[in-house]
């Protein structure tokens, strides 16, 4: 859930000229690091001086060995768990409270719980700190991608990113609709596609719009996002990750799940928590006294695969000393994916 102070939205505003405040429209990686194009041709670096698409060297897990489809029986399907995080990271621009302190306690579960994606949303940057997801991708050996969504990097940017366990094969992000701060927001979804031991495997982070008022902008969010997915839709399951502004009776929950369509498209996306623990609310807002669910994990099965949740939690739930990781709780779920051995 972000919101800007009054202070931070008259820095941000005052730092962009009107040469320098063009959105972003693609993401590449070079020797150097993130390259940002901006619409006039130009490009940007990160506001580290060049952030390294990747952390560590691109390796496998430990456990990455395939099973020997060979040896199986004809019929016989090969099975593997993915375990995905999702985590809200709170930049709290511009007092930035305990950001290093909340960091370490999110890359420390990381390291210890060893999901194969983390999906995070408001990991922050400036001239002066790094890279939210920079520092967790170092620090847990993962790799990751990141992009903004808005700001100026010297003063400050945000967005979402996702960090893997497992090697790139490529990504993409997408503008989504319907920008706020007047321009300088500009929401976005970014996917990563990894080589898995049985095959590609793509992970989606987003943050959707806040606000009671931006309900309709969040359902055509959620239809981008869809349609964004749907790019992905093959023989495995695509996973969709993020800080959706968004309690699960709305209209762009209902959509994701399926159960009204938009502009005539159906989604076939499942919500992973509801699949797992019906009955519980899962509260994930805010940090210490939650009353809503508003951060997801959302699965869309593949073609020729079939995809069961084993089971869902809340984390990253627990103060330490009176800090709590951040103002979200984070939702971990645990995926088991059969496929056909042959």
């Amino acid at each position: 859930m972000q919101r800007f102070t009054p202070l931070a939205l008259f820095v941000l505003a005052t730092s962009c000229t009107l040469t320098c405040c063009g959105r972003f429209t693609a993401v590449e990686a070079n020797d150097a690091g993130i390259i940002a194009a901006n619409p006039d041709g130009g490009a940007l670096t990160s506001g580290d001086g060049g952030t390294p698409f990747d952390a560590g060297p691109q390796r496998p897990p430990a456990d990455s060995g395939v099973p020997d489809a060979g040896a199986a029986d004809a019929g016989a399907s090969i099975t593997r768990e993915v375990t995905v995080l999702t985590i809200n990271l709170w930049h709290d621009f511009p007092n930035f409270t305990d950001l290093d302190k909340r960091t370490q306690m999110v890359a420390d579960f990381v390291q210890q719980r060893q999901p194969d994606f983390v999906a995070a949303q408001e990991a922050g940057e400036n001239g002066l700190i790094k890279n939210r997801c920079k520092v967790i991708a170092e620090k847990a050996g993962y790799q990751y991608r990141w992009v903004s969504e808005g700001g100026f990097p010297a003063v400050f940017a945000e967005g979402p990113c996702v960090l893997s366990r497992w090697p790139v094969i490529d990504e993409q992000f997408i503008d989504l609709p319907h920008p706020q701060q007047s321009g300088l927001v500009v929401r976005k979804a970014q996917a990563l596609r990894v080589q898995w031991p049985l095959g590609p495997l793509t992970m989606v982070s987003t943050h959707w719009s806040n606000g009671n008022d931006a309900e309709n902008d969040r359902v055509d969010q959620a239809a981008a996002v869809y349609q964004l997915v749907r790019q992905y839709a093959g023989p495995l399951p695509v996973f969709v990750g993020g800080d959706l502004n968004s309690t699960p009776n709305t209209p762009p929950m209902t959509f994701l799940r399926g159960e009204q369509a938009v502009n005539g498209v159906t989604s076939t996306m499942k919500d992973a928590w509801l699949q797992a623990r019906p009955n519980d609310p899962g509260l994930t807002a805010s940090a210490g006294a939650p009353d809503e669910r508003i951060d997801y994990l959302y699965m869309d099965p593949g073609t020729h695969s079939q995809t069961r949740v084993i089971d869902c939690e809340v984390v990253l739930n627990q103060a330490t000393n009176g800090v709590y990781p951040s103002d979200h709780y984070g939702v971990l779920c645990r995926f088991e994916i059969a496929t056909p051995a042959n």
